[in-house]
């Protein structure tokens, strides 16, 4: 190969080079592009609790429900009681157990609900119970 030749090959390979180094995938108009990724939010409430129950023991009320099996993003449950039409929360986080001691129940109807909250913020329908306390005899 002469020299002249050799010369033109090598500046056709270096033009190329040049040409397309900065060419990607990306660049092709032509190319298709990924679907964006769309979180979609949560708003499904986690199944409200079932199986409440609430017993008498005089001077406190044991309650207890049926641990939450479907729902794997379960935060807790909110726990309040009513009683002579005042309500009051009896718990101010998300309580992570099946059982609650409320020893500060008032004598008379007390009406008991649990609501189930997920991670997202979600909340069940109230499960709801009730108890008559009586003084220890």
């Amino acid at each position: 190969m002469t020299g002249s030749k050799m010369f033109k090959m090598f500046a056709l390979i270096a033009f190329a080079t040049v040409a397309f180094a900065g060419c990607s995938s990306d660049d092709d108009p032509v190319a298709p592009k990924p679907a964006p990724v769309v979180e979609v939010p949560d708003t499904a409430p986690p199944a409200s609790p079932t199986g409440l129950s609430a017993v008498d023991q005089g001077w406190h009320v044991e309650l207890s429900w049926d641990a939450n099996v479907v729902d794997t993003d379960l935060a807790g449950y909110d726990i309040s009681r009513t009683c002579d039409g005042e309500t009051v929360v009896l718990t101010t986080w998300l309580h992570p157990l099946t059982e609650y001691v409320d020893d500060t129940a008032t004598l008379g109807l007390n009406v008991y609900r649990v609501i189930a909250e997920d991670d997202a913020g979600n909340r069940s329908a109230a499960a709801t119970v009730k108890v008559s306390v009586n003084p220890i005899q």
